[in-house]
């Protein structure tokens, strides 16, 4: 059940119809073709790069503005997250329970964030910027990094 008050009703039902109705626009997790395996020579080799990978490029991307998502509504060290690996030239994306939570102008109890960094190169700029940044999970491996108390 979707509960907000009156005022923020419109707002939100707005935001989700624009969601719905774009819906067949988002990327699936099946990507077509072949994926090309961009594997450093590090340890990475220890887990299955070219398996259960989205290609990002495929996506689609909306303007969180348009739906209604300030840069308010997102956390410091999610922004410091983004904005470090944009200033190093990588893409990235707030993707998942977020976005909904966003939408629905809840406020996230986690960011997940997607890239398009190697899995290593995500580690290493996190290495030199934040307490721990750490690769968890073997089938579908994933950067944790710690910032002031946030797990992304």
């Amino acid at each position: 059940m979707l509960r907000t008050n009156n005022n923020n009703k419109r707002g939100v039902l707005t935001r989700m119809k624009t969601l719905v109705n774009n819906s067949h626009l988002f990327c699936s997790s099946s990507p077509k073709g072949p994926m090309q395996d961009h594997s450093s020579s590090e340890t990475e080799s220890d887990y299955p790069l070219g398996r259960g990978r989205i290609d990002i490029s495929k996506g689609k991307t909306f303007d969180a503005r348009k739906l209604g998502i300030t840069s308010s509504m997102i956390s410091g060290p999610t922004q410091y997250v983004l904005k470090l690996l944009q200033d190093k030239g990588y893409k990235s994306y707030l993707v998942g329970g977020c976005v909904r939570d966003l939408l629905l102008n809840r406020t996230p109890k986690d960011f997940d964030v997607v890239t398009t960094a190697q899995l290593m190169e995500a580690r290493r700029q996190f290495r030199r910027s934040a307490r721990r940044a750490d690769v968890v999970g073997r089938r579908f491996p994933v950067c944790l990094v710690h910032i002031k108390g946030n797990k992304f």
